[in-house]
């Protein structure tokens, strides 16, 4: 995979979220063919309790996926794509039971005071679909079974739940709106809807790791050849005083020659010595921002940086 296409889908939050879209995307096409409108309610539940499943199960299959392969081999990372599938399709499958008899709840509600076009039905309607997408996309909360991080954590109580809520207060605005210039394509309703409920998930997913996520810098030369150092949230400080994180010791260079920081999803490497040679890529520089790949070099010690967990 290109380096700048795989820095994008797994480093990137636009990057998460296009790959979930596309997720949710191909969880509806395999699943409208079998959906049904209207008719007889026992005939139609079975026939369409799969569809929210598939979506939901693919789009935890991309997050797994591309949030393991820049550790793992794609043959690990489509392994593991697989069994988040699995793990959450049938989730939220169960899930859908509940949700359906809340969903069933508002609109019995909504009907029973003033239909479903106008007032506070309206109104039932829309909250009792927010509510019902909100339960059901807590389906990816089982996500944790398979990739135990903080950032999948926060990933789950922040992007799932709310992107649930907000997918489901759309569909019935966009299925007036259709209805008022005579469209009856309920399908355009459901297709949207998923697409920006698996973008948000994707978002939320992608933000909550890049503000995890830390880094890593191997040492290559020296003394602490074979070491690997690990970048936090924590300024990194590097210099010959025992003070610093990393000790390099250079003739004529200050305690404190340089620190690498985080700064939003990446790292920035800044000199604060500028008498003292550092190089990244091989060109001096007093400020950069780090790439997985980049050679880093200071004094007589070189660093690869790499993107972490």
């Amino acid at each position: 995979m290109d380096r700048k296409l795989r820095e994008f889908l797994c480093l990137s939050p636009a990057g998460y979220a296009l790959t979930c879209s596309v997720a949710a995307l191909l969880g509806w096409v395999v699943g409208e063919p079998f959906f049904q409108e209207g008719g007889d309610a026992a005939r139609v539940v079975p026939a369409n309790a799969f569809l929210c499943p598939a979506v939901l199960g693919l789009i935890a299959a991309a997050l797994v996926f591309i949030d393991s392969v820049s550790r793992k081999s794609a043959v690990e990372s489509i392994i593991l794509g697989v069994s988040g599938f699995g793990v959450v399709f049938a989730a939220t499958f169960f899930i859908m039971i509940p949700a359906q008899v809340v969903f069933s709840w508002f609109s019995s509600a909504a009907h029973a005071a003033s239909g479903f076009d106008r007032g506070i039905g309206f109104i039932s309607i829309l909250a009792g679909r927010s509510i019902s997408w909100c339960l059901f996309s807590a389906g990816v909360v089982t996500l944790l079974i398979v990739n135990k991080e903080a950032g999948t954590f926060m990933a789950v109580i922040t992007g799932t739940l709310v992107s649930g809520a907000i997918s489901g207060l759309l569909f019935d605005p966009i299925q007036l709106v259709l209805l008022g210039h005579g469209i009856e394509l309920p399908w355009v309703s459901r297709v949207i809807c998923f697409l920006v409920f698996g973008g948000l998930i994707g978002l939320f997913f992608g933000i909550a790791k890049g503000l995890s996520r830390d880094g890593q810098l191997l040492i290559t030369s020296g003394e602490l050849a074979g070491s690997v150092l690990v970048l936090d949230s924590a300024p990194c400080l590097i210099g010959p005083s025992r003070k610093c994180d990393l000790t390099v010791r250079s003739r004529g260079m200050k305690d404190f020659a340089a620190v690498v920081q985080k700064t939003g999803f990446g790292f920035r490497f800044y000199v604060l010595d500028e008498g003292s040679a550092f190089s990244v890529n091989n060109r001096k520089i007093r400020i950069s921002a780090l790439r997985a790949g980049d050679r880093v070099r200071i004094g007589e010690v070189d660093m690869i940086f790499s993107n972490g967990s």
